[in-house]
């Protein structure tokens, strides 16, 4: 195996259509991707205990086990594995219940390719912090961390606004570039969610400002048309994550709490090198 190989993320496609597993193993594999397929649920669960995946993309009708019993399944056997599911036949009641169970995602067939590859992408960084465990934090401990969101469209961050004090959030939200640096240097927010272009100012230099005003800070950047300059200007600035939007609700909620967990992290390695400055200073 080469190096390249060994940086690829591996993923577990599972679908009975062979038709459709021909068409996007290629794609795929070009974005980056070492493919392992398989046809139905059992032989999916064969695979498991012999190879590691960073993240499986599972249709929901197979015959034999349907993929949202496979879900549970392989999140039984490997709990930390991302989960996209993927489906021709929507339900409500089947996205209700895998994603409040776990699954990563829940896209519906036909799926352009791109958005499967940066879906899976997401999963599977997700997936390595949850191992690391460094980042990992339990949703109940989320309930009152403090975001900042910086959107010059009304509606859209009342939306976001609305969708986040749901689930427990305190909130603070500003349409303009001067507001959100002055609410950062005056308060303390765990993470901020800002527009890549908010005034016509670069999302970089945004990204920079806050970082030095705040390091504790997560900034995650949400931009309308991302290009791969930008992504690579924002994320070098000290970003947290780079998004296209409109992400999904649960994508971008999973890429938050990640960021509220990270802040965390930061605050306390900060506050033991401060106890470990105070006791250097002590005389002996």
């Amino acid at each position: 195996m080469t190096s390249n190989d060994e940086d690829r993320i591996r993923l577990l496609l599972v679908d009975d259509e062979v038709e459709f597993l021909e068409a996007v193993t290629p794609p795929l594999v070009r974005r980056g991707f070492a493919l392992t397929l398989a046809e139905d649920g059992d032989a999916a669960l064969k695979l498991i205990p012999h190879s590691t995946y960073d993240v499986a993309v599972v249709d929901v009708r197979m015959p034999g086990i349907s993929g949202v019993d496979l879900f549970y399944k392989l999140k039984t056997l490997d709990p930390d594995l991302p989960v996209i599911i993927l489906t021709g036949h929507p339900t409500f009641p089947d996205a209700f219940q895998t994603s409040r169970d776990g699954a990563f995602e829940y896209l519906i067939k036909p799926c352009d390719v791109d958005r499967l590859a940066r879906v899976a992408r997401l999963a599977a960084k997700h997936g390595a912090l949850q191992r690391a465990g460094a980042h990992a934090a339990p949703r109940s401990t989320m309930a009152g961390a403090r975001i900042l969101i910086a959107w010059p469209e009304e509606e859209y961050l009342d939306t976001l606004r609305s969708e986040l004090e749901t689930r427990g959030l305190d909130v603070t939200a500003t349409g303009s570039v001067g507001a959100a640096l002055s609410l950062v240097e005056g308060f303390s927010f765990d993470v901020a969610l800002v527009d890549g272009a908010l005034a016509g100012v670069e999302g970089a230099k945004l990204v920079r400002c806050i970082r030095e005003a705040r390091p504790e800070v997560e900034v995650i950047v949400m931009a309308s048309q991302p290009s791969a300059q930008q992504a690579v200007d924002i994320l070098r600035s000290g970003a947290f994550a780079f998004l296209a939007k409109p992400e999904s609700g649960s994508v971008l909620w999973r890429w938050i709490t990640d960021a509220l967990a990270s802040s965390r992290h930061r605050r306390l390695e900060q506050a033991q090198q401060t106890v470990n400055r105070i006791l250097d200073e002590q005389p002996d």
